[in-house]
């Protein structure tokens, strides 16, 4: 090669290697503001997506960026093992997403899960392998014996969409007697409260009832940017997996402990003993001397520091001051509300506590979730 030909050749290498780091760096990670919980960290987590490995229309890799932009912290790859409508064009290699995946996860910071789908009709259903070792292992036409194989690799066992019209025409969850021997030989761990944009209270309390884990997920096949509107504010379906700390065995462990909630469009779903903590760490109150003289008022300033939206309703009342029947506060914003003074008022400061349920964060029945606004008050004459 010329002298020439070798300065080309070494400019278009630079030149390619300049395009390649600013295409990266011009990725942005837009990450939401969920808080941690007393003990644990909260990672924002995604159990259930596919690629072109089985009926997905994007790249392993692909799935991981999309990821990593919408803030994500943890997300499981999970092809069906037994439909491949690609295989004519992607060899049929059940373990092939996780390993194309891995590096790139691995470079962003994003917690990698080896997952799979064991697909089959209602009942039983469709059932996600999470936390396993080898996927091909799975692949088994008897589908105990595939749920058995997973469990053999330490697998989180999780049943998809109980309720989706695919299988289900009418909506409706039901429970099967496949259902309950799989709970019975203790390989079953979770199921999905919320897949995609569908909500099934029933099982949330079936969750409740037989002590099993509350999952979220996207289930997503497209590409994200075509399933939502994030300048609109929109964002997929996720679990808030309340973690030791920020490793795949820490986030394993919490999802067998059953520490989770869902965040799903405006809603929290989840145990009271979790999303009392998660709701108390979104807002912050502040005002100036909270001192009421007669049957006057004073303001006080609500904070949501967080990025999920919070909708306060009225539960009761304290004895000494009124407040607002509801306030609604949109993320990362402030707002300016009013106590005021009962006529009967005894003199004296006091710790006020303000009864409220906040609507969008569902426990038990899909009831909203029972919280208070403390503020210490003086009351004068």
């Amino acid at each position: 090669m010329s002298s020439t030909g070798r300065h080309s050749h070494v400019f278009l290498t630079v030149l390619f290697c300049l395009v390649m780091v600013s295409a990266l760096s011009g990725q942005t990670r837009d990450e939401p503001r969920i808080p941690d919980i007393p003990g644990y960290v909260t990672l924002k987590c995604d159990f259930h997506t596919h690629t072109v490995f089985s009926d997905g229309s994007v790249w392993p890799t692909v799935r991981v960026d999309e990821a990593w932009r919408e803030g994500l912290d943890v997300i499981a790859i999970t092809d069906h093992l037994e439909y491949q409508p690609h295989k004519k064009d992607v060899a049929v290699d059940h373990n092939r997403p996780y390993e194309l995946a891995r590096s790139r996860a691995a470079s962003l910071g994003l917690i990698l899960v080896r997952g799979t789908e064991i697909t089959r009709r209602m009942p039983p259903g469709h059932f996600n392998a999470l936390f396993i070792e080898d996927a091909a292992a799975l692949d088994k036409p008897e589908f105990l014996d595939a749920v058995e194989a997973a469990v053999s690799q330490g697998a989180f066992i999780l049943w998809n969409h109980p309720g989706w019209k695919g299988q289900q025409p009418d909506g409706v969850s039901r429970w099967y007697d496949i259902h309950t021997t799989l709970l019975e030989k203790g390989w079953l761990h979770g199921i999905e409260t919320v897949n995609s944009v569908e909500y099934y209270p029933a099982v949330q309390d079936w969750c409740l009832e037989k002590d099993l884990t509350m999952v979220g997920n996207s289930d997503i096949h497209a590409p994200t940017f075509l399933s939502f509107d994030f300048a609109g504010g929109e964002h997929r379906a996720m679990t808030l997996v309340f973690a030791e700390e920020r490793t795949r065995e820490a986030v394993r462990d919490a999802m067998f402990a059953g520490r989770t909630a869902i965040y799903f469009k405006q809603m929290v779903i989840g145990k009271q003993e979790y999303l009392e903590p998660l709701a108390r760490g979104c807002f912050t109150l502040r005002h100036g001397p909270a001192r009421i003289s007669g049957t006057g008022s004073c303001n006080l300033w609500l904070t949501n520091t967080s990025d999920i939206p919070l909708y306060f309703e009225t539960d009761g009342e304290d004895p000494l001051v009124s407040g607002p029947e509801s306030l609604s506060l949109p993320p990362r914003s402030t707002v300016l509300f009013r106590i005021a003074a009962r006529e009967d008022h005894r003199s004296g400061t006091f710790d006020i506590r303000l009864p409220y349920r906040l609507t969008n964060f569902k426990t038990a029945g899909a009831a909203s979730l029972r919280t208070e606004i403390h503020v210490s008050v003086t009351l004068t004459e």
